[in-house]
């Protein structure tokens, strides 16, 4: 059995009618869970595909849950759309969805993984940098592919045997709320930790660290991204 007409018609207009992979022209909506598997018929097992990502990835039930992901993603972005013109009436900026092939990477097997160890003399800014500057890297030359972030840490600890101000805030902080949206898993002495949502691919060009004279001051208040 087929979905209803009507949650095919939910399911497209939650996506404007794209594929919620690659953004091209949805040519149906795929069921998540198969058929085959006791998938059900209701919107949330529905997913609106083009051909091309069907037939690369629709048949294949190891797939469910990046698929789920990436729908749920896209569908929240179309909503912030719609809600955008609605609140300004300013369409003509919201009508152009570009295609996104590239995102047929994230279905891939295998993801790409870096390591970087911070040595003793490395301080916080030398350390955000390289890690910032990776997952840009990795982007260009890996577009769209899952990315795992494997950091090591030498020296830098406290009198108290526990990570120094600079490394625990780069762990807790930095790590948790400026690197993860744009990778799919964290992995770090203090804290490791999986991105719940789809990976973030739009990675600004350079990130830019202001001094501070408070050394305590958070990181959140001293990392900015520049576009």
């Amino acid at each position: 059995m087929a979905f209803p007409e009507s949650t095919k018609i939910e399911a497209l207009n939650n996506s404007a009618f794209r594929c919620c992979i690659c953004h091209d022209l949805a040519a149906d909506v795929h069921h998540i869970i198969l058929k085959s598997k006791k998938g059900s018929d209701l919107i949330e097992n529905a997913a609106p595909l083009c051909a091309s990502c069907h037939d690369l990835f629709g048949d294949n039930p190891t797939k469910s849950k990046k698929i789920r992901q990436m729908r749920d993603y896209w569908w929240n972005v179309v909503k912030a759309r719609n809600e955008f013109i609605v609140k300004t009436g300013r369409v003509e900026e919201q009508t152009y969805i570009e295609i996104d092939p590239n995102s047929r990477h994230l279905l891939k097997n295998q993801g790409i993984a870096f390591y970087h160890i911070i040595l003793p003399h490395d301080t916080f800014e030398d350390a955000a940098r390289v890690i910032f500057a990776s997952i840009y890297k990795t982007q260009k030359n890996y577009p769209n592919q899952e990315r795992y972030v494997f950091i090591d840490i030498e020296g830098h600890k406290n009198k108290n045997g526990g990570f120094d101000h600079d490394m625990y805030e780069l762990q807790s902080y930095f790590n948790l709320h400026v690197v993860l949206p744009f990778v799919t898993r964290i992995y770090s002495p203090l804290i490791s930790v999986q991105n719940r949502y789809s990976q973030n691919n739009n990675i600004p060009d350079n990130l830019e660290i202001s001094n501070h004279e408070e050394s305590k001051m958070l990181t959140k208040d001293i990392l900015r991204f520049k576009p």
